[in-house]
């Protein structure tokens, strides 16, 4: 495609802000984006959108070092990760699965047919399994 992703426009809003801004609405005890590199844009919506910029510690390996990186930062118990690239992504859908959390270690969906999207729940102690990973 040879443009930035994150950037392309549904709407007359980029993928990546539609997302921040749902996610903005909801209640989480923290906020992090977690991205490869701190570009300008980046830092500038997360400070419009009052989430923390994290940057990969561990580059070119895709987005599992984006999760270990927002896993290793955050003080929750659980932890939920959405893919930047998913405008259509409705944030409901989090509280419907956060009433079930106290009966489950771990929670992971594959997104309907579509590789590399994934809506993730996941317990604290992870970073260390993706660690070993990389």
């Amino acid at each position: 495609m040879g443009v930035d992703k994150r950037f392309v426009e549904v709407g007359g809003v980029g993928l990546l802000e539609t997302i921040l801004r749902k996610a903005s609405a909801i209640d989480f005890v923290e906020k992090f984006l977690c991205v490869e590199d701190e570009l300008p844009a980046l830092k500038d919506l997360a400070t419009k959108y009052g989430v923390r910029l994290l940057v990969d510690e561990i580059k070119n390996v895709g987005p599992l070092s984006a999760i270990s990186r927002g896993l290793s930062a955050s003080k929750a118990d659980w932890n939920f990760a959405v893919s930047a690239d998913m405008p259509f992504f409705e944030f409901d859908a989090v509280s419907t699965l956060t009433e079930n959390f106290r009966r489950c270690k771990r929670y992971c969906r594959k997104s309907t047919g579509e590789r590399n999207r994934w809506r993730v729940f996941i317990g604290g102690n992870c970073p260390n399994i993706f660690d070993e990973k990389f």
